[in-house]
């Protein structure tokens, strides 16, 4: 009668266990996942940005396009370049204008 009691409270301690040791693997295979999403998302915005610099690198690549982009984006000028600012012309005069015969 006792080594029924026995083994029958040793089998529930052991099934307690492993039924704790299994949640915890459960929580630690949640957290794992969540990284790797993560992990796999950051990737996946790092191969975008680096097919957008790949871009970029093979239009900078051709010296018209770079000289371009250096004037453009840092007011670039050769020393004896002379820059013209073309300025449309507006009506700053709200009444008509009339002629008197």
């Amino acid at each position: 009668m006792w080594k029924k009691v026995l083994f029958f409270s040793f089998g529930v301690l052991v099934f307690s266990l492993l039924f704790v040791e299994g949640n915890s693997l459960w929580q630690d295979k949640k957290k794992v996942q969540a990284q790797y999403d993560q992990m796999a998302a950051e990737v996946l915005r790092a191969e975008k940005e680096k097919a957008q610099l790949s871009t970029d690198l093979e239009y900078l690549s051709i010296p018209e396009n770079f000289e371009k982009e250096i004037r453009s984006r840092f007011n670039f000028h050769f020393k004896d370049e002379k820059t013209i600012i073309v300025v449309p012309i507006t009506s700053t005069s709200s009444a008509p204008i009339s002629s008197s015969d």
